[in-house]
């Protein structure tokens, strides 16, 4: 991009630099909290790699659950399991 073809306002410029970096800024702090709760439930007796299993199956509605449900049972039994 051509330097003259920026928008003059800078004080827009700014504000959009500061408003990311607040994001940023907010989303390393939800990345520490997350940690910590997933700490706390491994701290307990949970395994973590369930409970993310489960939070992306909450995630998803019931036909997706079924679904991969079949796909999980047929994988299984042409592997042997």
């Amino acid at each position: 991009m051509n330097p003259t073809n920026l928008p003059a306002n800078d004080a827009q410029l700014i504000s959009l630099l500061e408003r990311i970096e607040t994001v940023e800024g907010q989303e390393a702090d939800l990345r520490a909290d997350k940690k910590t709760i997933y700490d706390e439930a491994k701290s307990v007796g949970y395994d973590t790699k369930m409970i993310r299993w489960l939070i992306r199956m909450r995630k998803m509605d019931k036909d997706e659950q079924a679904e991969l449900s079949e796909l999980q049972k047929m994988y299984s039994k042409a592997a042997g399991l």
